[in-house]
């Protein structure tokens, strides 16, 4: 499949929001894998550009399917079009999670920290980032 084809077929057509940018997504591709597509993280269990676990990259899948957008199986996450897709979507998808449990816009680095530690995991922090392990900050810090 050619680069353009990829693009084509991976891409997300949505109205974005406005916490989720082109530049958010560049920096945590460029934390999480460095760019390198076919990145195996996590003792095995992360995937790709954007280091994506089975569960997100499934849930991000619902998400997609629920607006018509395609979906692919988790062996898509080493394609780098699709996976940064998937990325882009999983944040709009936690954007629109934090706002309606915090009632508050989220910042980029409160997205990275529920792409790092889960939505779940963020919450237990009760979404605060200063409440985030060390490793969590000091790779968001590279978002600003």
């Amino acid at each position: 499949m050619t680069r353009l084809l990829s693009l084509i077929l991976c891409s997300s057509a949505l109205a974005a929001d406005p916490a989720v940018t082109p530049k958010l997504v560049r920096g945590i591709i460029a934390i999480e894998s460095s760019g390198r597509a076919g990145v195996t993280g996590d003792s095995g269990a992360a995937r790709g550009l954007a280091q994506f676990h089975l569960a997100s990259w499934q849930d991000t899948g619902a998400w997609r399917a629920a607006r018509g957008l395609p979906t692919y199986p988790y062996s898509y996450a080493y394609n780098a079009a699709c996976s940064q897709a998937y990325l882009h979507s999983w944040l709009e998808l936690n954007a629109a999670r934090f706002r309606k449990a915090t009632g508050r816009a989220p910042t980029p680095a409160d997205l990275y920290a529920i792409h790092n530690l889960g939505f779940k995991g963020y919450a237990q922090r009760s979404f605060d980032f200063a409440r985030c392990p060390s490793i969590t900050k000091r790779k968001a810090a590279h978002l600003r």
